[in-house]
């Protein structure tokens, strides 16, 4: 079940840029890692897939962030731009 009843959660764009510049074994570690700590909305746009690139991963928590979080597509930048905004210059 997505989301965890009675528990606060936070978008997974906010916990990679709280937690991103960790180091992580893969990549997709530095998103992965944190899902589960996500709110439901974000565990459903952004499934754990290790087969997926870590481009694909980051354009669609991009695009939900857009979407669902009301970020405006004009201050949201392009995917580089995004990695950098929550990895900062340790990003991958």
């Amino acid at each position: 079940m997505a989301g965890r009843p009675g528990k606060l959660t936070s978008n997974l764009s906010y916990l990679c840029w709280l937690h991103g510049k960790g180091e992580c074994e893969k990549d997709l570690d530095k998103v992965f890692g944190l899902w589960a700590l996500a709110s439901g909305c974000c565990q459903e746009a952004i499934p754990v897939d290790y087969s997926s690139t870590y481009e694909e991963v980051l354009g669609k928590l991009l695009a939900h962030d857009v979407a669902a979080h009301g970020i405006p597509a004009e201050n949201a930048g392009d995917l580089d731009a995004f990695k950098r905004q929550l990895f900062g210059r340790y990003g991958p």
